[in-house]
């Protein structure tokens, strides 16, 4: 069936959107990366550690002008707490995602079809039908276009795998007529 069949066929008028992708490692190394920085369940715990490590250091090295190597040590304190943060919460993200890579139906060919009632998504080892409610949001990046399934599942769909800007456009902006649909 035709992509315009299937349009006039959808009762809301939005169509069907099919994409057809395959997801690789670095794609959910670089996907957790952003939700690392994107969600309050991620960013939060950062954000305290850096501030709780801020005022620990900062307040152990107030006083006066004598005290200035000792605050320039904790200013390099800071850095590299920093750093040993984002390091070991990458390192937990390479090593989660290595352990998906050994999962069949992660790291295959995904045809993604979403219409009125919900996105399905068929891999050579599996058929999920998610219904619009099971849908939390939307976001397109430079990269990817993700659908959040919560807060922390999402279908990763690379730009990679979509034929051009016009196609990448439409598919985002009939995904979000469809998810829009199905809220009122």
């Amino acid at each position: 069936m035709s992509n315009d069949a299937r349009r006039s066929a959808c009762g809301k008028g939005v169509g069907v959107v099919e994409v057809t992708y395959r997801n690789k490692l670095v794609d959910s190394v670089r996907v957790t990366g952003w939700m690392m920085f994107h969600s309050w369940l991620y960013g939060t715990p950062l954000i305290v550690l850096a501030l709780i490590v801020t005022q620990v250091t900062w307040r152990a090295a107030s006083g006066g002008p004598a005290l200035l190597p000792f605050k320039i040590f904790a200013a390099v304190v800071f850095v590299v707490a920093q750093l040993a943060v984002i390091i070991a919460l990458l390192l937990a993200v390479v090593t989660l995602a290595y352990g998906l890579s050994r999962t069949r139906g992660v790291y295959t060919e995904h045809t993604l079809t979403a219409d009125e009632e919900g996105l399905t998504e068929s891999t050579d080892v599996n058929t999920t039908t998610f219904k619009w409610e099971a849908v939390t949001k939307i976001v397109r990046t430079k990269r990817y276009l993700l659908i959040f399934l919560g807060s922390l599942r999402a279908h990763i769909i690379p730009r990679r795998d979509v034929r051009d800007q016009a196609q990448w456009d439409s598919t985002f902006q009939q995904l979000q007529e469809l998810l829009a649909a199905s809220r009122t």
